[in-house]
């Protein structure tokens, strides 16, 4: 099983709490701590009654303290070992975030393409250099712009309006709305 830990970072007025799970990078291939929940605990309390606070809210969040005990929370993160007591769950809250990250990865893509599309039609950038600093090669940014393209006939097929003040040269020729 792979090893999971709790992270505590103490302030004055909170407590927070990350739950991470030892997972292997094959980007770095090596082992790096992901982060899978945080949360804060609302507590002024130290020493053995923060001990209680903490291993009640760990419990309260579907985990198991191992070695809470000997925990020292002098350090800054103080950490334990933990394990899932409810797998189900830890994997539901991990999909629901993946989905989110996912969505997130896909705005900003969007929104990437969009202004890189911009670039080039003002002229500011070349579509060389404007692929070059997306990390696509000029085909593959060629493709991404087609697919734009590809979409918005598709619309205008179905009968949707476009704003032609938002559309690119390129865009609009693709389109025949010069």
């Amino acid at each position: 099983m792979r090893s999971y830990r709790a992270e505590v970072r103490l302030t004055a007025e909170v407590t927070s709490v990350s739950t991470q799970i030892q997972a292997w990078d094959t980007t770095a291939d090596g082992w790096t701590w992901v982060p899978v929940q945080h949360w804060d605990l609302h507590t002024t309390a130290r020493g053995d009654d923060l001990r209680t606070d903490l291993l009640d809210s760990l419990t309260r969040n579907g985990w198991r303290a191992h070695d809470i005990a000997g925990m020292d929370l002098r350090a800054n993160p103080a950490v334990c070992t933990i394990e899932p007591t409810d797998w189900a769950g830890l994997l539901t809250g991990l999909a629901a975030d993946r989905d989110a990250a996912a969505a997130r990865l896909s705005d900003l893509d969007q929104a990437l393409r969009s202004a890189a599309a911009d670039a080039t039609d003002t002229g500011d950038l070349t579509a060389v250099r404007a692929a070059d600093l997306m990390g696509l090669t000029r085909v593959r940014a060629w493709q991404h712009r087609s697919a734009i393209t590809a979409s918005m006939k598709r619309a205008l097929d179905a009968g949707a309006s476009l704003d032609t003040d938002r559309l690119t040269a390129p865009e609009r020729s693709a389109l025949g709305l010069d």
